[in-house]
């Protein structure tokens, strides 16, 4: 827990990149990137609980009184999964089943608890190999959707698809489970985390829907956009690559920047609609060395040049393929989860701009022009650091903010 004193301090304007990393190093330690060990992912069930992780403990929170949200929250139920999770830095992920069971995501394995955080129903241990830095997806029928790393730079990740019924896991071909092999690549300078993918998988189509995908970037220098058939293989899929029969096809990044930019890589999932899907680049080049990655995240901005470039692509379920759509260059989002509206039809990211700092850009689902700007200013309070990007039912902003969130109201 940090006083509002010490998140002063880790939002405020620094002169240089140094400045700013003694400055956090004296309120979160030598290793200030060990700080987001804690409430990594937060979601909601249909009873109104919330769900979020201290380090190896998974929490659940309740209203004080339900009939006055005012009143607070207060801790409901907890349960250390240490003995369930050997050798694994933190928790890194959860999500609800629809069946109604609880899903953590450690680096080495994935553990069901019931609602009610008093039993642990089942335990997958992750290949050796591999190591998880992102979370998970699920779909309605007990898919569960688990892209990890390879632990060596270079190495393939695995991405794979379990079956989770009733609280058990299965990795049974029979029963509908697979995987399949991704190409990985380097340790980023900054903001990426692990050496494969950065993004916690995405579902293209459901229902009646002609394809139905799973969608990662794959982690190399300059990324792929990366589709997986996750059902059964459709019988005029095209043949991407004759050992990974799964593979549905794959699409060069390029987020409209030239070839000799080094790094076009994301940390954050794949933002779709329908069978659009949209990726930032998160990657600064940068020649400052950040060894951390919370202090890379606060620096990136204020005091180290931004990433830029964002893109959108289509997948053409006729042909099977990617196509291209449209890529800005010059879009920046150097770390916060993207959001789309399908309802305004805008994707929204948060970036800095040197003239007027930090602002909330929607930009044209179809197009990629610029259709909104909320200008934040250029105290690093309003810098996300790794959050997403939601709106209140009114539209006003809830941005949730390294120091802590606040409501931007839009008049």
């Amino acid at each position: 827990m940090k006083t509002q004193e010490q998140l002063n301090i880790l939002t405020s304007s620094y002169s240089s990149y140094s400045e700013l990393a003694t400055a956090v190093t004296g309120v979160l330690g030598t290793a200030p990137q060990m700080s987001i060990a804690n409430g990594n992912y937060v979601l909601c069930d249909k009873d109104n609980y919330v769900y979020t992780n201290a380090g190896h403990i998974m929490a659940r929170y309740k209203l004080k009184n339900p009939n006055n949200p005012k009143e607070g929250i207060e801790l409901d139920s907890q349960i250390k999964l240490t003995p369930y999770i050997n050798n694994s830095y933190t928790l890194v992920g959860a999500t609800m089943t629809y069946d109604g069971h609880l899903i953590v995501a450690a680096q080495n394995a994935l553990v069901v608890l019931n609602r009610e955080l008093t039993t642990v129903e089942d335990i997958y241990p992750l290949t050796s190999t591999q190591i998880l830095t992102n979370s998970i997806a699920v779909d309605e029928n007990g898919g569960v959707y688990v892209a990890s790393n390879n632990k060596e730079a270079n190495g393939k990740g695995l991405m794979q698809k379990l079956i989770c019924k009733d609280g058990k896991f299965s990795d049974s071909e029979s029963n509908g489970a697979w995987k399949a092999e991704y190409d990985g690549g380097p340790m980023a300078p900054c903001i990426k985390l692990g050496y494969g993918t950065g993004s916690t998988p995405t579902l293209m189509g459901f229902g009646n829907d002609e394809d139905k995908l799973v969608v990662i970037t794959d982690g190399a220098k300059r990324m792929k956009l990366v589709a997986f058939w996750r059902d059964a293989i459709p019988a005029d899929a095209k043949p991407v690559d004759s050992s990974n029969k799964r593979l549905a096809g794959t699409f060069d990044i390029t987020c409209g920047l030239p070839t000799s930019t080094e790094w076009v890589q994301s940390e954050q999932s794949v933002v779709t609609a329908g069978y659009d899907a949209f990726v930032v680049n998160n990657i600064s080049q940068t020649t400052e060395k950040i060894n951390d990655k919370i202090i890379g995240v606060l620096a990136i901005g204020p005091t180290v040049e931004t990433p830029r470039g964002v893109e959108c692509v289509s997948w053409n379920t006729k042909e099977n393929k990617w196509e291209a759509k449209w890529t800005r260059a010059d879009v920046s989002s150097p770390s916060m989860i993207p959001a789309v509206s399908t309802s305004s039809e805008m994707v929204f990211v948060s970036g800095w701009n040197d003239a007027t700092g930090w602002e909330v850009t929607g930009l044209d689902w179809h197009t990629g022009t610029t259709r909104h700007r909320t200008i934040l200013g250029k105290d690093n309070r309003a810098n996300g650091a790794y959050a997403i990007i939601q709106f209140f039912d009114n539209g006003d902003l809830l941005y949730n903010s390294v120091s802590g969130p606040f409501r931007v109201e839009i008049k």
